[in-house]
């Protein structure tokens, strides 16, 4: 039976802030470690989630009532 498989590991996009259980709720602002290299976040987000980056900022910034 045919299939189609992915070989690399799933990477999942999850916002953190204070109505989720990430840590953000208990101390903002206080993540010490970037898991990535933020001079490829653009490509990253791009290229794993074809999300363009200006495009989430602006997503962001209307929804916070910023723009």
């Amino acid at each position: 039976m045919p299939t189609a498989t992915r070989l690399c590991a799933p990477m999942y996009l999850r916002g953190a802030h204070g109505e989720n259980d990430s840590s953000v709720s208990i101390s903002p602002h206080s993540s010490d470690v970037i898991a990535f290299d933020p001079d490829q976040l653009s490509a990253t987000l791009l290229d794993r989630f074809a999300i363009p980056l200006d495009g989430l900022i602006s997503a962001w910034d209307r929804a916070l009532g910023r723009a």
